[in-house]
C-alpha cells in the first residue's frame, strides 16, 4: 500500500490522522495498555477472511469486479482522502490491507488529501482531463461539493443495500461507509468514567469550570457540523449555546479538536467536548490516559461520503474496492481499527465505544452541509467570538 500526503493540511485532514503524532506531543508511551478498545486490531486483521459473511450472489460480484479489474489491467486505486492512513496498520490502512490481501494483484494507494486542496486537485484534473483518482472518500462539504459539479459516477454497491437511505445519495453518487462519533472524551487520571457527565446540565455545573475545553468554531471543523446537526435537530438553540459559551469562555477553548483532544491527553483539562472520538482511542491504545464517553444529547455523528470519480482510470478495481467496504470483514476492520461506526446494520460497535442505537439526529445531506454552517456561522460567532 502507498501512502501519499499533499504539502497543506486541511483541519479535516488532521482530524483523521492526528491520532499517533497528537500522542508524541502528548509525551505518552507507545506501549500498549489496558484499555476498553481491544487488542491490536492488525493482529486481528492478519487472521480475518476478507469474504466472510459474504453471500454468494454478492461473492459473483466481487469475482466479476476482480475480473474486470485484472482484465483491464487495473493493479491499483488510487483513494483521495481524509482519512488516508499515515501507517497501514492504524485506522482505516487495516481495512486497506486486507482488501489488497483478499485482492492480490490490486494494491490501494491512499493520498491524504481534503478540503481546499482536493477540490483544487479535482478541478484541475477534470479540466486537463489528466484524471488521476479513483475513489474518494471525505467528508460532507467535500463529497458534497463533488456530487453538486458532477465530478462523481453514478454507483451503488450491492453489498450496500442495507444502508439507511439517508446515508446515500438520493442518484447514487456516494455512499457513507462509516461514521465518526464527536461527543465527549475525558482524562482518566483525573476523572472516573461514573464521574463522566452525560448531559449537557451535567456538563455545564459549576464543579466543571476551567476543567473543559472544546474546538472554538471556524466555520467548518467539527464544532460547527455538530452545533449545526443539533440545531437542525432542535436539540439545542440559542439559549444553550449561550450557555456553553458562559460556562466555557474562549480562554478555555481550544484552536482545533484534535488540539482539544490532546489538551485532555496532556492533563491540561479534564474533559473535551465535540472532540473525534476515534483520536482519543487511537492515543488510549497507545498508552495516553484518555477515554471516550457518552453524551447523547450533545454527541453526533457524521461520516464520510465514499464515491467513484468520473473518468477513473481504474473504474473496475475501484468498484471492487468500494463494493467490498461494505462486506462484514470490512465494517468489522472500520471499527475495531479506526473506531468508526460502521452504517451496515448489525456491524459491532467499535470496542470501549457507547451504544448509539437510540441515535436519531437527522442526517443532514452532504449537499446542504456547508450551506447549513455558512448560515448559522453569523449566530455562533456572534455566541462564541471569531475563530482562534
Amino acid at each position: 500500500m502507498q501512502f501519499l500526503r499533499t504539502g497543506r493540511r486541511s483541519s479535516s485532514v488532521v482530524i483523521a490522522a492526528l491520532g499517533t503524532l497528537a500522542l508524541t506531543a502528548a509525551g505518552c508511551s507507545s506501549n500498549s495498555a489496558d484499555t476498553p478498545y481491544g487488542d491490536r486490531a492488525s493482529d486481528n486483521a492478519a487472521t480475518a477472511d476478507g469474504r466472510a459473511g459474504v453471500s454468494d450472489e454478492d461473492n459473483k460480484t466481487l469475482d466479476d469486479l476482480y475480473a474486470a479489474a485484472k482484465d483491464g489491467g487495473q493493479s491499483s486505486v488510487n483513494l483521495y482522502s481524509a482519512y488516508a492512513p499515515t501507517d497501514p496498520n492504524t485506522g482505516i490502512g487495516i481495512a486497506l490491507k486486507k482488501f489488497e490481501d483478499t485482492f492480490p494483484g490490486i494494491t490501494v494507494k491512499s493520498t491524504l488529501i481534503s478540503g481546499a486542496e482536493l477540490i483544487s486537485r479535482t478541478d484541475g484534473e477534470t479540466a486537463s482531463g489528466n484524471n488521476q483518482g479513483d475513489l474518494v472518500l471525505s467528508g460532507p462539504s467535500d463529497i458534497g461539493y463533488l456530487a453538486d459539479n458532477n465530478y462523481l459516477d453514478a454507483f451503488e454497491p450491492v453489498t450496500a443495500r442495507d444502508v439507511d437511505s439517508e446515508y446515500s445519495h438520493p442518484d447514487g453518487l456516494y455512499t457513507i461507509p462509516f461514521q465518526s462519533l464527536f461527543g465527549i472524551v475525558y482524562n482518566t487520571d483525573a476523572v472516573t468514567a461514573d464521574e463522566v457527565p452525560d448531559s449537557l446540565d451535567d456538563l455545564l455545573d459549576p464543579e466543571w469550570n476551567d476543567r473543559v475545553t472544546f474546538a472554538q468554531p471556524n466555520g467548518f471543523g467539527p464544532s460547527d457540523f455538530s452545533i449545526t446537526t443539533l440545531v437542525e435537530a432542535e436539540a439545542i438553540d440559542e439559549d444553550d449555546l449561550q450557555r456553553i459559551s458562559d460556562a466555557i469562555p474562549v480562554d478555555n477553548r481550544s484552536a482545533s479538536a484534535p488540539d482539544a483532544v490532546t489538551a485532555v491527553a496532556e492533563g491540561r483539562y479534564d474533559l473535551a467536548l465535540w472532540g473525534p472520538s476515534q483520536v482519543a482511542a487511537t492515543q488510549a491504545t497507545l498508552g495516553a490516559p484518555i477515554s471516550v464517553g457518552s453524551i447523547p444529547d450533545l454527541q453526533v455523528l457524521n461520516g464520510p461520503g465514499l464515491g467513484l470519480l468520473k473518468n477513473a482510470p481504474s473504474p473496475d478495481a475501484a468498484k471492487l474496492l468500494e463494493t467490498w467496504l461494505f462486506t462484514p470483514t470490512a465494517q468489522k476492520l472500520i471499527a475495531e481499527g479506526s473506531f468508526n461506526y460502521g452504517t451496515v446494520p448489525g456491524t459491532p460497535t467499535p470496542p470501549g465505544f457507547p451504544e448509539v442505537g437510540d441515535y436519531d439526529l437527522p442526517t443532514i445531506p452532504a449537499g446542504e452541509f456547508s450551506e447549513k454552517i455558512s448560515a448559522l456561522r453569523p449566530e455562533t460567532e456572534r455566541i462564541f467570538g471569531p475563530a482562534i
